[in-house]
């Protein structure tokens, strides 16, 4: 009888698993934040959704990133004008599209770049941070400046959200869907799947070609763009495209203007320089590669070593350089690939690089003509109708198709009215937290763990003075009608 029973017992377990794998299946699991936000009533990350007003019409559009990059989407929202307001027809009319919709932008600048996360071995934090993006714009509440307790600003709160940032959308943008997952009219707009959209359509019909990625590294080791374009190119039965993708070293930080990456007044070698270094290896800057990378040397757009006339050591420390090392790296790892196809675009796997789009297109075009011994050696794997894929217009079209569809437009006669937010170090942090700037230091912001309930960083309103005077020239001439908000904030 005791063997029977010993021989019964495994039987029993196994079914008990199944059990209980079945109810798992059943039961929707969140990460910790979601899970405090819908349920802690307690936690300064809670939301209630039946404080939200039944008709969402008049509420805000919400759009985050990690920096200023989001901006452009903001920007083309403010000016868009695709359809008939009448109609619904993809038809411009004359009238912007969004005219008199209110938008919140916050830039967690704070807690960037997020590129970097998963190099810290951080994406959960990451994933955290995405989901407090979401409950900033969805809740009502901004701190008037780093010194208060609690938040006593009151804003409006958000009918759609947007994540403007591509290692949010890679990372966290499942998780903010979780969050607004039982509620039919808040949605969720991720800047990835616009991207891979665009650069579908641009390649339905070519015989052959090679469509490129430049993103974060966090991005890129995400897979989410190769997984969506690999499903779209089976799709359509695509089978002559090509997808690749080179990590961006740099460009982003740079525009940012993150003191290890650029420093404007620097004339000699910097100890904390984290850009690409001199050399011989991948993502270096290669001695091979120094005509055609042509680096602009005014203002000290480079630091550099000469030997006998040759370059023997540099550090870039401007935009245009930081651009053009990356285009080059990318168009010159195509050249050596092999592949004889066009490079027919590249995606710009942040928003940051928008605000740069025309600088993009006059490099690509000096290295399409750059000739050794009389012939252009770029020319011929370079697309004659190359473009850099900007997914912010596809991103502007499906923002309005969705608040059309849930009949959330505002359609209000009068301006857009505009708040801008950004995140700062709380106040309570010692000196120990933060780098000589005042900004969070790389080993606390990169060591801090999930499911705290510490505030480390606030949002408080976007001023000019947030930004230094190279930033808001770019701004300026990039983005000019957002820029005057800017301006406009005290």
């Amino acid at each position: 009888m005791r063997l029977k029973f010993i021989y019964i017992i495994p039987i029993l377990l196994s079914l008990l698993f199944i059990s209980c794998d079945r109810g798992k299946e059943e039961v929707e699991i969140y990460i910790p934040i979601v899970q405090t936000a819908l349920n802690d009533s307690s936690s300064c990350n809670y939301i209630n959704f039946d404080e939200f007003p039944e008709n969402k019409r008049f509420l805000s559009i919400g759009i985050f990133d990690s920096g200023i990059g989001g901006l452009s989407i903001l920007d083309l929202l403010l000016n868009a004008d695709y359809f008939n307001n009448i109609t619904g027809e993809e038809v411009p009319d004359g009238i912007k599209d969004f005219a008199g919709e209110n938008f919140d932008y916050l830039s967690d600048r704070a807690n960037m770049p997020y590129g970097e996360y998963s190099s810290y071995n951080k994406i959960d934090y990451l994933r955290e941070l995405v989901v407090k993006d979401a409950l900033f714009l969805l809740n009502n509440r901004f701190f008037v400046n780093s010194f208060e307790d609690e938040p006593s600003g009151k804003k409006s709160r958000s009918k759609i959200v947007i994540a403007a940032c591509n290692s949010a959308s890679a990372y966290g943008l499942n998780d903010i869907k979780d969050l607004v997952d039982n509620q039919d009219s808040i949605k969720v707009i991720g800047i990835i799947d616009s991207a891979v959209r665009t650069a579908i359509e641009d390649v339905i019909n070519e015989k052959s070609a090679v469509v490129s990625l430049m993103a974060s590294k966090s991005t890129i080791d995400s897979k989410v763009y190769d997984e969506l374009f690999n499903t779209e190119l089976e799709k359509y039965g695509i089978k002559s495209v090509a997808f690749t993708s080179f990590a961006d070293y740099g460009l982003t930080a740079a525009i940012e203007n993150q003191s290890d990456y650029i420093d404007r007044q620097a004339t000699e070698f910097r100890d904390n320089y984290r850009g690409p270094k001199f050399g011989r290896e991948a993502n270096q800057i290669h001695p091979k590669l120094i005509n055609v990378y042509n680096f602009n040397l005014e203002n000290n757009g480079i630091i550099y070593k000469k030997l006998f006339g040759q370059y023997v050591d540099i550090q870039l420390n401007s935009i245009e350089n930081y651009a053009r090392f990356n285009i080059v790296n990318i168009v010159e790892n195509h050249r050596l690939s092999g592949n004889t196809s066009p490079l027919k675009s590249i995606i710009l796997g942040s928003t940051h690089f928008s605000l740069i789009k025309d600088m993009l297109y006059e490099i690509i075009e000096e290295i399409r003509s750059y000739r050794v011994d009389g012939r252009a050696i770029y020319r011929e794997i370079i697309s004659n109708d190359f473009k850099f894929i900007d997914p912010s217009e596809d991103c502007a079209k499906e923002c309005y198709k969705i608040l059309r569809e849930d009949n959330n437009l505002a359609l209000r006669i009068g301006e857009s009215k505009v708040n801008l937010y950004i995140s700062v170090p709380s106040y309570h942090l010692t000196s120990e937290c933060l780098d000589t700037l005042g900004g969070l230091n790389r080993t606390f912001k990169f060591g801090r763990m999930v499911n705290s309930e510490e505030i480390t960083t606030k949002q408080i309103p976007l001023t000019k003075s947030n930004f230094d005077d190279a930033t808001l020239k770019l701004l300026e001439k990039s983005i000019p009608v957002t820029f005057n908000l800017i301006e406009e904030n005290k």
